[in-house]
């Protein structure tokens, strides 16, 4: 018995420390996952400083918020996809190819934050597109011509943070956060309230908190990309030229990429927007279901995001094993979060309806929707908790598929499923008794199905045949030097000579 349980122990802490084990991917996603926390701090704040200002700029501004980073999902997930070629050329020991990379995600996000400054003028033409109340109009109108000023600085920061994260340098992101969530929390008290002299501004003054927050994100994390010791191993101020053939690769994979992302949320918002013609009891429970699903949500994408840097990294060292190790460990970590939030959904669902039950009867309005919104959370938060379980499979295997350059395959699945198995079946259940349980059904389907086919394709291994970055003549020139035992062993991947050094090829216009 002793000893089965050594060795038993000593099985686990192989798995804990060892390359892919456990201990390895929390290295790097702890801090991935406190950073994403921060964005939805960020959210809250602001959320709290304006309701105790106006109640109404509180619902102005979360319109305008989803309208803009609706638009700049596309964009900032394709300056976002360098980490992944940041991740494979450190894994390949090719560090002065990583700064080229980089700056080519800074030029593109240049272009389309320039984008949305001349789109500007066409906001408040779009914001009455939605036959609000002429008061709402007017804040949404304000606040969004405002936030058009902060899609170039987040944009830079994504391609920035694609460099630390792709290294495996995620404390940095998270202290770059950490800076600019707290800048922002002391400029929507100052300027919305008009605080040390500065003007009582309103939601304007939150828009113009999150501008300031954002550019101090971006800067910072500029100055630190380029500081001397980065400068001299990752060529981050050597590779600042444009280099079309890189940025060409960058967008290729990269938009793809970011189409999965977008057109998910896309299919996710027409679903609430359905779920809210059944009517406000309805649209209420579900917002709130899906809200105390970000709680798990959040720390599971900075798993996913991990995963996808692992990959990357091993794929660059020519070893898709570890690969395949990190990804199944980061899903059983990923797996085991939403467990927690799972069974806590389903054991303490009283707690969480309370959290909600305050708020809502301060207002004697409100009194009859909530006895309905009471009667239909705790069913919504089982489904929630079913298939909170497959959406960390899916966002895992999705992250690993698209962190090798499979990025083509999750975003047609993607569409594919989100239309046939949620969008259209929420439609017609409409027309049933029952509807939001039907709809909910269809809902969970959708991500149990999603998530299987990732987990399926993953399986698959085809993702070990992708490339983000161009081997091919580096690769043969370089072998072409070697006697013919090591040429072969170089080829097939396996050896010691499975890597090609940096400096081997000076500064080409490989990718």
């Amino acid at each position: 018995m002793v000893p089965t349980a050594v060795r038993v122990l000593a099985r686990f802490g192989r798995r804990w420390r060892g390359t892919g084990g456990a201990a390895d991917v929390l290295h790097l996603a702890w801090p991935l996952m406190i950073s994403n926390g921060f964005w939805t701090l960020q959210g809250l704040v602001d959320s709290l400083l304006l309701s105790g200002y106006d109640i109404d700029t509180v619902g102005a501004a979360s319109a305008s918020v989803m309208v803009f980073w609706t638009a700049l999902q596309l964009p900032h997930s394709t300056a976002l996809y360098a980490t992944n070629f940041v991740a494979q050329y450190h894994g390949a020991e090719r560090s002065r190819r990583v700064g080229r990379v980089v700056w080519q995600a800074i030029y593109v996000s240049l272009a389309c934050g320039c984008a949305f400054l001349v789109l500007r003028p066409l906001v408040g033409w779009y914001v009455g597109l939605g036959h609000h109340a002429p008061p709402l109009q007017a804040m949404e109108t304000t606040y969004l011509r405002i936030l058009c000023f902060a899609a170039l600085p987040l944009l830079i920061h994504a391609a920035v943070s694609a460099f630390f994260v792709g290294l495996g340098q995620t404390r940095t992101v998270v202290v770059v956060d950490l800076v600019s969530t707290v800048v922002n929390a002391l400029g929507n008290w100052i300027l919305i309230y008009g605080r040390f002299g500065f003007p009582e501004m309103g939601i304007a003054g939150c828009g113009w908190s999150t501008v300031i927050a954002s550019w101090l994100a971006a800067v910072l994390g500029l100055g630190r990309m380029l500081s001397r010791r980065n400068r001299e191993t990752f060529g981050t101020l050597a590779g600042w030229r444009p280099h079309l053939r890189v940025a060409r690769r960058l967008v290729t994979f990269g938009v793809p990429g970011g189409l999965e992302w977008t057109l998910d949320s896309l299919a996710w918002a027409l679903f609430v927007w359905l779920i809210g013609t059944l009517g406000a009891a309805e649209l209420s429970a579900t917002t709130i279901a899906l809200n105390l699903n970000m709680i798990a949500y959040m720390p599971s994408l900075g798993l996913a995001q991990a995963a996808a840097v692992l990959v990357g990294q091993r794929l660059g060292e020519h070893r898709p094993d570890l690969a395949v190790r990190s990804v199944w460990t980061t899903f059983g970590l990923a797996w085991a979060l939403m467990a927690m939030l799972g069974l806590s959904l389903v054991f303490f669902t009283d707690q969480y309806v309370a959290l909600f039950r305050l708020t809502a009867e301060r207002s004697n309005e409100l009194s009859v929707t909530w006895s309905r919104v009471s009667q239909l959370l705790p069913t919504l938060l089982v489904f929630v908790a079913g298939y909170c379980l497959f959406d960390s499979m899916n966002m895992v295997f999705a992250s690993a598929l698209k962190g090798a350059g499979d990025v083509r395959f999750p975003t047609i699945v993607s569409v594919a499923l989100s239309w046939s198995m949620l969008v259209l079946p929420t439609w017609i259940s409409l027309r049933f008794d029952g509807a939001i349980f039907l709809a909910w059904s269809f809902a969970s389907a959708y991500v149990i199905v999603l998530a299987l086919t990732f987990a399926w394709r993953f399986r698959q291994g085809r993702w070990k045949g992708h490339q983000l970055i161009d081997w091919g003549a580096e690769t043969a020139q370089y072998t072409a030097q070697m006697p013919t035992p090591a040429r072969t062993a170089a080829r097939s991947g396996t050896g010691s000579n499975r890597r090609v050094p940096d400096d081997t090829f000076g500064d080409d216009d490989g990718a």
